[in-house]
């Protein structure tokens, strides 16, 4: 069975609420970038580095987050991310090495199946909170 198409004005609200969210975390971004380099400056360190990539990973996290499940970003950085990036993480050494997933004698095929439980059990906790 097939889902129904968004509505015109729901489907502008996600977009709204998407572009906002960019806006708030690019200023929060700039802040924090601006905070590190002038406490760096002041104590004769090298300028700060952010990894871009690992901070978009938590952007697109809170924007799906929020936007499906209602969390705000703090929520969605301290529940929801430490437990869907490690499976993300293990999902990908696993398309590069597809034996992983029948090394059950190894701990991390067990981090990964406990990890994928959890998970499913905080998000079926919410959908059923609703």
């Amino acid at each position: 069975m097939q889902g129904q198409p968004l509505s015109y004005s729901t489907h502008q609200k996600l977009l709204r609420a998407h572009v906002d969210e960019h806006l708030n975390w690019t200023s929060k971004f700039n802040k924090q970038w601006e905070n590190d380099n002038n406490e760096n400056d002041n104590n004769g360190q090298e300028k700060a580095t952010i990894d871009i990539a690992e901070e978009l990973r938590h952007l697109t996290l809170q924007v799906i987050s929020g936007t499906f499940m209602s969390l705000d970003a703090e929520e969605s950085d301290t529940t929801f991310a430490t437990m869907y990036l490690p499976i993300v993480e293990e999902g990908n050494k696993r398309v590069w090495r597809p034996e992983r997933s029948f090394m059950f004698f190894m701990p991390t095929f067990w981090k990964y199946i406990f990890g994928v439980r959890r998970l499913n059990r905080y998000v079926s906790d919410l959908i059923m909170k609703r």
